[in-house]
């Protein structure tokens, strides 16, 4: 951690150091960001992430799977945590609060080759889908603090669980979508049941930050919510949708955030 991210977590509870270690930047004074700043879609933006993913190749080791990450946290709306390789070593909640489509927590969270399907079609809707399945979503179990285990080892002490059915978001991407061929150029060198990414995040928050440092992770995501209104003519409901989000709080923020939205209704 840096010196100023150091100096910001003093004074904070232990708790809370352990439950911003993965997302550190959140707590720090600069490098912290609003939802607010993420949104706002023109058409400029695309260039803006190509800019990234470009530079991405001289600035970094290994860059495919740093441009790959990119493009997958924007076409996907992913968060970071919900595509890279992290480790949850939850302890187990009750067998009865346990239940959910694959019968336990995972050990890790973050997407396999194995979760992709490029080119899907569906009856009835036009063109080919990249679909990507059963992706973990990071945020809905929510972890307090780090207690030690009956095995002796640290574990996250899980506070509260989502339903078993919300825990897992399945998404699907347009394969004429502008990034997806980074995305299906890169996965074809690795196996199967791969993780796509197994870098460390901050690694690539400062390597994204050292091209453009008005950008952070969570901005991808953000601009493809905001992307998918303006010019793909989502509502908040599709958004919500879309994202797999508990409420519709943030699907109006980014529904409204854009025009698109209210000239739609003139066609109605």
């Amino acid at each position: 951690m840096t010196g100023a991210a150091t100096a910001v977590m003093k004074g904070k509870s232990k708790s809370a150091q352990v439950t911003n270690n993965q997302a550190w930047w959140s707590n720090h004074k600069y490098a912290r960001k609003s939802v607010r700043q993420s949104t706002g879609w023109d058409p400029t933006k695309w260039d803006t992430i190509q800019d990234v993913i470009d530079q991405l190749e001289s600035r970094c080791k290994e860059p495919e799977g740093k441009q790959a990450a990119v493009a997958l946290m924007f076409e996907g709306g992913f968060r970071v945590g919900e595509i890279l390789k992290t480790p949850l070593n939850p302890l187990k909640p009750p067998q009865s609060e346990l239940e959910n489509p694959h019968n336990m927590l995972p050990k890790y969270s973050g997407i396999r080759k194995s979760q992709l399907r490029f080119n899907v079609m569906f009856p009835k809707i036009d063109g080919k889908f990249l679909v990507t399945k059963d992706v973990f979503v990071e945020k809905k179990v929510i972890k307090q603090n780090k207690v030690k285990g009956p095995d002796g080892k640290m574990h996250f002490e899980i506070v509260k669980r989502m339903a078993p059915e919300k825990l897992f978001r399945t998404t699907a991407i347009k394969m004429s979508d502008r990034f997806v061929p980074i995305i299906q150029s890169y996965v074809k060198s690795l196996d199967a049941d791969d993780f796509l990414f197994e870098f460390n995040r901050r690694l690539l928050y400062q390597e994204v930050r050292s091209i453009d440092k008005e950008l952070f992770l969570h901005w991808f995501r953000g601009q493809r919510a905001s992307q998918l209104v303006a010019e793909e003519g989502f509502n908040a409901f599709q958004l919500q949708m879309f994202f797999s989000w508990e409420s519709d709080t943030l699907a109006k923020t980014y529904a409204t955030a854009s025009g698109a939205t209210i000239a739609a209704m003139y066609s109605h």
